[in-house]
């Protein structure tokens, strides 16, 4: 995207075959010029009976821009699933709407970190359908409010018996304005399904700020090293490379807002 008030439609179909072991980046990025548009984005992925599957994703938008995905994915018997959703720049509002199948004996771990800083909003709504016996889902959402909306909707359903998942939805306030509204579902159609989840949402611990300010940082860098912390940026799914990203991220979003 290159021109202000641009409106962009993006239609993607990804299929991974059987027994394929993939590893991919994706995400998307503007010019720091660009901060009025509106993408819209379809995204529809098939993954292959017992294909090893990668992902990083990684988003950067304009400061006022408006986006809106739909996300549906299939993962057929035996297929490993991990993926990292990375959204820590300031926008308007995004919005996205997300549906994955995972069959039987298939497993998906999904990590997802996003940060709303003042003036950006953040709407999502994803399930996740153990559809097969044996099927396994892990679904962990980590987000930061520094005076922005989080609404995070996030369902974990069992179809059949015999199947796995667990969900968890922590929360981090900055300041006193802002939101965080976290709604984790477990939706158990059978028995025999087993299914948890953990949800918090809390500020920053006072303790901690003044330790860290003992040792001689001032308090806007103890403040993102405590958000660093809470993002669990030293996972061992989270590249270094990434990690490196959304500390810059968070530190410039926080500073001035001039993503």
């Amino acid at each position: 995207m290159t021109k202000p008030q641009e409106r962009q439609f993006v239609h993607d179909i990804t299929v991974i075959g059987k027994n394929a072991t993939v590893d991919f980046v994706s995400g998307a990025a503007v010019a720091p010029e660009l901060t009025h548009a509106t993408h819209v984005s379809v995204s529809e992925t098939y993954i292959g009976a017992g294909a090893t599957v990668r992902s990083i994703d990684v988003d950067r938008w304009g400061a006022n821009m408006t986006v809106h995905s739909y996300d549906r994915t299939k993962i057929d018997e035996n297929a490993r699933v991990t993926s990292v959703s990375v959204a820590v720049s300031g926008l308007k509002q995004s919005v996205n709407n997300s549906h994955t199948e995972v069959a039987a004996g298939a497993a998906i771990t999904d990590h997802t970190i996003l940060f709303a800083p003042t003036g950006t909003r953040r709407d999502m709504t994803n399930t996740v359908s153990l559809t097969g016996p044996g099927a396994q889902a892990e679904q962990v959402a980590r987000m930061v409010s520094d005076g922005g909306v989080i609404v995070n909707r996030s369902t974990l359903e069992a179809a059949v018996a015999e199947v796995r998942g667990f969900l968890e939805c922590d929360g981090l306030m900055l300041q006193d304005t802002g939101q965080i509204e976290s709604i984790p579902a477990l939706d158990a159609k059978v028995a025999r399904a087993q299914l948890s989840h953990e949800a918090s949402v809390g500020m920053i611990d006072d303790d901690k700020m003044d330790y860290l300010m003992a040792t001689g940082l001032d308090e806007d860098r103890a403040r993102d090293l405590i958000v660093q912390g809470f993002l669990n940026l030293d996972d061992q799914q989270v590249p270094a490379s990434v990690r490196a990203t959304v500390d810059n991220l968070v530190t410039a979003a926080r500073g001035a807002e001039k993503m």
